[in-house]
Order: structure tokens, then sequence, then C-alpha cells
């Protein structure tokens, strides 16, 4: 005579269960850590053909070398007080850049006066290290005869976030 395995109809969730084994499918995308860092003060810029690094920066060190790492970050940023001044911005890991373009953003003014806004950047990387790794924000002026500011005033804060995701 065989044997037949009763199932329960229902789970009672106020009771505590303790799992052995593995969860088929659970796979990853947990969070490992989050780290943020307040960036204050700022940084201006006049040149048109450097980037010139910004106090906005978050150091991550990834506990795997298949994880990702999302990078968020918060700024002020200011163009210059001419009409179609160009603050372009681009995030480095280290000193390698990241995203396809020369720049992963811009804003630009289009009217005279200037303007200042809040913005913000994600981007998701894969560093493959278990090194401590710094995410920096750059920036430029995309004409010479103007300035661009990051955080520019002294009561303004900038964050930065890294998050560790597991493959």
């Amino acid at each position: 005579m065989p044997l037949t395995k009763l199932l329960p109809t229902s789970i009672d969730l106020a009771q505590n269960f303790t799992f052995t084994g593995t969860v088929a499918g659970a796979g990853g995308g947990k969070v490992a850590q989050v780290v943020q860092a307040i960036c204050s003060g700022g940084d201006s810029s006049t040149n048109s053909s450097t980037l010139q690094s910004s106090n906005v920066a978050v150091t991550i060190t990834p506990t795997a070398s298949d994880s990702k790492v999302l990078v968020m970050m918060n700024f002020g940023g200011s163009s210059g007080a001419d009409q179609n001044k160009t603050l372009g911005l681009r995030l480095f890991r280290g000193s390698t850049a990241l995203g396809n373009n020369t720049q992963i953003g811009n804003y630009n003014a289009t009217s005279a006066g200037q303007r200042s806004h809040n913005m913000s950047i994600q981007f998701l990387d894969t560093p493959s290290t278990t090194s401590a790794t710094t995410y920096t924000l750059k920036f430029h002026c995309a004409q010479n005869d103007s300035t661009v500011s990051i955080t520019a005033s002294g009561d303004t804060q900038a964050y930065a976030q890294a998050m560790e995701i597991l493959a």
C-alpha cells in the first residue's frame, strides 16, 4: 500500500518556522550594503576641455566581485549667467569614466541669468572587484566664457549613495 503525504490547507503566519536547505529560484538581487556620503562646500569651473572633480563622491567596498553597485547622487548645479551655457556632468569609478557618451548629463541655461537646479544621477555599475571603490562626479563648462558650479553655496549639501546588489 503506497503512502500518501498530507499537505496542510493553510499556514498560520503567527507561528515560527525553521527552514533548512535552499530555496529554489531565490537568486540574487539582495542588497548587501548601503553607503552614504554627505558632501558640503562647492566647486566651480570655467574650463570646457577638462573635467574637474567635484566634492560629490562616495566610496564602497563590495563584498563580492560579481556584485553590482547602484550609485545615486543628488546635488545642486548651476550654469553661467549668460544664455546657452551648459554644465556637463560625468560619473567616474576611480579614473574610469562610466557610461557610453562623453557626458552622462548636462544642464543648459536657456535664458540670460544664472540658473541653479537640484540635480540627480543614478548609474548601475559592475566594478568586478572587492577593493574599495570611489565614485566621483566630474563636471565642466561647455563654453570657456562662463562659470558652472556644483553645490556652489556654503549651505548646500550633496548626497552620494552607493548600494551593493548581490548577483
